[in-house]
């Protein structure tokens, strides 16, 4: 009767480290959960870079760089091989898209635009482009970026 594992198990030193042991687990699983969300949220906080998009043809995109994919070419020996980028140009009510895929073998240049300005708007996207003249009422208040 004196023996000290039956005394153990009547107290429920077991259950014990168990419930310890799993409050340990949840801790650690709550905390990977807010890493998790921490890493994958946090980059929605900070502007991506504005690049102006000079193509060979002359064209000129400015916007930011949402995603960049291999061009599928089945049967061809330049499948995946050949990349693009899909370019948030935003002014959809000037542009009449949002969105641009632009070949990389197409660009001529993509310079980041530190005095472009990504203004969030309810309608028609965000307006993105270079400030050219601030007016308030009929009194000019600024020129230029």
């Amino acid at each position: 009767m004196n023996n000290p594992l039956l005394r153990s198990l009547r107290r429920g030193d077991p259950l014990i480290w168990f419930t310890g042991s799993a409050l340990g687990v949840c801790l650690l699983m709550i905390a990977g959960l807010v890493g998790v969300i921490l890493v994958n949220g946090l980059g929605f906080f900070w502007p991506r870079p504005l690049l102006e998009v000079t193509l060979r043809d002359g064209g000129v995109f400015l916007g930011e760089v949402e995603n960049r994919e291999q061009i599928p070419n089945p049967g061809h020996p330049d499948h995946l091989k050949k990349s693009r980028i899909q370019l948030r140009v935003g002014n959809r009510d000037l542009l009449g898209f949002d969105f641009k895929w632009i070949d990389e073998d197409e660009i001529a240049r993509r310079p980041a635009l530190p005095e472009a300005w990504f203004i969030e708007r309810r309608e028609y996207g965000p307006l993105i482009g270079t400030p050219v003249l601030l007016k308030e009422g009929e009194a000019v208040r600024a020129r230029g970026p």
